[in-house]
């Protein structure tokens, strides 16, 4: 017997987060649709298709948003990417990882499954929902940025894809879309689905023991007794360090996130004594400090995770924090470890 499609109540409640993020009552949400909210509740519990498209119509039609769930930032608040990057960690490559969760997604019956169809040297990731126009395309352009997502937080890169095609109808309003892919993007095709390249497919999967969110925990906690009152120099640190490994973040992103203008925020820190480049100049000091004395980051990567593209800039700010290029600060740290008792 075949496994009916739905979704995870953890998946449901993180969609229905998003939906009131903006404007959207959950508890309307769920009466209008005829289902009972103490389901997002039961860890186990799961939702069928049909009533996952009801929650989508009725949000969609609430908010006036055509392009509901394109907007990364949000997709990145609300959504628990853990489970499936914690499916993906054993994988030595991206392209296995994703082989490795598609097989278990396919196999549980997950809205979100897709399927992976080689061509050349690259690959397609197609999604195994929303090709039959029953799913509202917004339901099913979330899908494909959470892919997209979960692709950059296993692998810790701001990695794009070379193109993102779907089966439906070009919008009128293209910005969101070129906003949330960042890729060439084509509509009425036969099938819902995004093209990654080689090098990216063979990036090696973040291994859980580097604890990078543990580190940015610890360094969100030391900010926090270190800033005292200075609240919004503390909550602009917050969302600097939990996006600094996807690349440099805009100050204008940032803003947004805190429910500010991109002015009203540079205001506020230099009421507080502060500015944006001095938050994210000294974050990035910080973080580059424990990285560079472990020694399981290569330098590449340590840049990488510190949001800079390329090595230099890199370089040029361990001469100016430290006195010396990171390859000369790593050994003077290990050459301390070894003579302190």
């Amino acid at each position: 017997m075949p496994v009916a499609i739905s979704s995870s109540s953890a998946w449901v409640r993180a969609v229905i987060q998003l939906f009131a993020s903006q404007g959207v009552d959950p508890a309307w949400l769920f009466e209008e649709a005829g289902l009972d909210m103490s389901r997002l509740k039961k860890r186990h519990e799961r939702f069928g298709t049909a009533d996952i498209n009801r929650l989508w119509e009725l949000a969609i039609a609430r908010s006036g948003q055509p392009s509901l769930g394109l907007d990364s930032e949000l997709a990145r608040r609300f959504i628990n990417f853990d489970i499936p990057a914690e499916a993906m960690w054993p994988s030595p490559s991206l392209l296995a990882g994703l082989e490795s969760l598609s097989r278990y997604l396919l196999l549980i019956g997950d809205s979100a499954s897709f399927t992976l169809q080689a061509e050349r040297t690259d690959c397609w990731l197609l999604l195994a929902h929303g090709g039959n126009g029953a799913s509202p395309r917004q339901r099913v352009e979330f899908g494909m940025l959470a892919l997209l997502l979960l692709c950059q937080r296993a692998t810790r890169r701001q990695l794009r894809p070379l193109s993102v095609e779907f089966v439906f109808p070009e919008p009128a309003d293209l910005h969101p879309y070129r906003m949330a892919f960042q890729c060439p993007l084509r509509f009425g095709q036969p099938a819902n689905r995004m093209r990654l390249g080689r090098e990216d497919l063979a990036l090696p999967i973040a291994n859980a023991s580097e604890s990078l969110f543990a580190v940015h925990e610890r360094l969100i906690e030391d900010r926090v007794a270190r800033l005292g009152k200075a609240r919004t120099s503390y909550r602009a640190s917050e969302e600097i360090i939990r996006r600094l490994h996807l690349g440099e973040p805009r100050r204008q992103d940032v803003a947004r996130h805190l429910d500010l203008s991109d002015a009203a925020l540079e205001q506020r820190l230099r009421a507080e004594g502060s500015s944006f480049e001095e938050l994210l100049d000294g974050v990035r000091r910080e973080l580059a400090e424990h990285y560079l004395s472990q020694g399981t980051h290569t330098l590449g990567h340590i840049a990488g995770l510190l949001g800079w593209t390329t090595p230099s800039p890199f370089n040029a700010a361990c001469k100016r924090w430290f006195g010396f290029a990171p390859t000369q600060y790593r050994q003077r740290q290990a050459a301390a470890d070894q003579v302190t008792p």
